[in-house]
């Protein structure tokens, strides 16, 4: 196991650190070409909402963990850190976005800990994510489900980081 995670590979188009994936800066196109007549594609990309207001949900969280004393905040920042934190420690020399995919089930958690711990400052409105969450779902879901595209550039309306494209 040593032996694999140490390996030195070959660079990959779709190669990225760690420190890179909860902010989505490289996420990878599985799919995308002309498929029974249409253009389709196939992207794995996070929630932006989710993986973005997650992060914040995350710094909220150690702060009201450390300053605060909260026991369940605290340990779900430290849940997600340490499921990051272990890509930073292993030698592996080639990374991808989907080694993210634990961390940002565990981001989902801290972000509904930290919902609940500042429930009240919300004025219990903590279901306002909700709303652009799913909006954003709907506007991702033609490039993660592989449905009909107008053109070969169609991409392009999706792409809003540079290492998107």
């Amino acid at each position: 196991m040593l032996a694999l995670q140490t390996q030195v590979l070959a660079a990959h188009n779709y190669q990225s650190s760690w420190w890179s994936w909860p902010l989505m800066l490289r996420p990878i196109w599985y799919f995308y070409e002309p498929d029974q007549g249409a253009m389709r594609g196939v992207l794995l990309i996070g929630n932006p909402v989710i993986m973005w207001t997650g992060l914040v949900a995350v710094a909220a969280c150690w702060w009201a963990g450390v300053k605060q004393r909260a026991v369940v905040p605290l340990a779900a920042a430290i849940l997600w850190t340490f499921s990051l934190g272990i890509w930073a420690i292993i030698p592996k020399s080639l990374g991808f976005f989907y080694y993210y995919y634990l961390p940002s089930i565990i981001l989902c958690v801290v972000l509904a800990v930290a919902l609940n711990h500042w429930r009240d400052v919300l004025k219990q409105r903590d279901e306002w994510l909700l709303v652009p969450a799913v909006g954003m779902f709907a506007y991702f879901y033609p490039i993660i489900a592989a449905q009909d595209l107008t053109s070969t550039r169609a991409f392009t309306r999706w792409m809003w980081l540079p290492g998107w494209a």
